[in-house]
Protein backbone atom coordinates (compact mmCIF):
# COMPACT_ATOMS: atom_id res chain seq x y z
CA UNK A 1 0.00 0.00 0.00
CA UNK A 2 1.01 3.80 -0.78
CA UNK A 3 0.13 6.70 1.04
CA UNK A 4 0.45 10.32 0.30
CA UNK A 5 2.15 12.99 2.34
CA UNK A 6 1.74 16.88 1.59
CA UNK A 7 4.59 19.47 3.24
CA UNK A 8 3.32 22.59 4.60
CA UNK A 9 3.43 25.40 4.03
CA UNK A 10 4.62 24.82 0.21
CA UNK A 11 1.60 21.92 -0.36
CA UNK A 12 3.96 19.52 -2.25
CA UNK A 13 3.24 16.07 -2.49
CA UNK A 14 4.81 12.65 -2.88
CA UNK A 15 3.64 9.07 -2.63
CA UNK A 16 5.59 6.82 -0.11
CA UNK A 17 5.04 3.03 -1.17
CA UNK A 18 5.72 0.16 1.00
CA UNK A 19 8.55 -0.40 3.13
CA UNK A 20 9.90 3.39 2.75
CA UNK A 21 10.70 6.18 5.02
CA UNK A 22 8.98 9.27 4.25
CA UNK A 23 12.78 10.44 3.97
CA UNK A 24 13.31 7.36 0.94
CA UNK A 25 10.27 8.48 -0.98
CA UNK A 26 10.74 12.36 -1.35
CA UNK A 27 14.53 11.65 -1.99
CA UNK A 28 13.53 9.12 -4.53
CA UNK A 29 11.32 12.62 -6.11
CA UNK A 30 13.95 14.61 -5.65
CA UNK A 31 12.22 16.58 -2.67
CA UNK A 32 15.17 17.51 -0.06
CA UNK A 33 13.99 17.10 3.75
CA UNK A 34 17.12 17.84 5.63
CA UNK A 35 18.50 14.87 6.69
CA UNK A 36 22.09 13.52 8.25
CA UNK A 37 22.89 9.89 9.85
CA UNK A 38 19.66 8.18 8.95
CA UNK A 39 19.72 5.76 11.79
CA UNK A 40 17.14 7.80 13.81
CA UNK A 41 20.10 9.31 16.28
CA UNK A 42 21.06 12.74 15.13
CA UNK A 43 17.29 14.25 14.99
CA UNK A 44 18.17 16.02 11.14
CA UNK A 45 15.11 14.99 10.11
CA UNK A 46 12.93 16.06 13.10
CA UNK A 47 9.85 17.67 11.40
CA UNK A 48 5.99 17.53 12.70
CA UNK A 49 2.95 15.34 11.57
CA UNK A 50 0.27 18.15 11.15
CA UNK A 51 -2.12 15.09 10.14
CA UNK A 52 -1.90 11.16 9.88
CA UNK A 53 0.49 8.95 11.74
CA UNK A 54 3.50 7.08 11.39
CA UNK A 55 5.30 4.12 12.96
CA UNK A 56 8.95 2.71 13.19
CA UNK A 57 10.43 -0.51 12.80
CA UNK A 58 10.38 -2.42 16.10
CA UNK A 59 14.29 -2.91 16.02
CA UNK A 60 15.19 0.21 15.51
CA UNK A 61 16.43 2.55 18.76
CA UNK A 62 14.88 5.67 18.61
CA UNK A 63 17.76 8.10 19.54
CA UNK A 64 17.01 11.86 18.06
CA UNK A 65 13.61 12.44 19.73
CA UNK A 66 12.20 12.12 22.77
CA UNK A 67 9.00 10.06 23.78
CA UNK A 68 7.48 13.58 24.42
CA UNK A 69 8.30 15.17 21.51
CA UNK A 70 6.62 12.02 19.79
CA UNK A 71 3.70 11.96 22.04
CA UNK A 72 3.34 15.75 21.14
CA UNK A 73 3.55 15.14 17.02
CA UNK A 74 7.22 15.09 16.19
CA UNK A 75 8.31 12.27 13.77
CA UNK A 76 12.20 11.43 12.44
CA UNK A 77 11.48 11.63 8.90
CA UNK A 78 15.04 9.08 8.03
CA UNK A 79 12.69 6.28 9.69
CA UNK A 80 9.37 6.80 10.25
CA UNK A 81 6.77 4.85 7.70
CA UNK A 82 3.41 6.24 7.23
CA UNK A 83 0.16 4.35 8.58
CA UNK A 84 -1.77 6.99 6.65
CA UNK A 85 -1.49 9.92 4.03
CA UNK A 86 -0.10 12.67 6.04
CA UNK A 87 0.43 16.23 6.14
CA UNK A 88 4.48 16.98 7.58
CA UNK A 89 6.30 20.11 8.07
CA UNK A 90 9.73 20.76 9.06
CA UNK A 91 12.49 23.46 9.21
CA UNK A 92 14.20 24.07 5.42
Amino acid sequence: MSYQVTIQPSGVSFTVNEGETVLEAALRVNIVIPYCCSNAICGSCRGKVLAGSVSYDEELEIYGISKSERQAGYALFCSAMPDSDLVISFEE
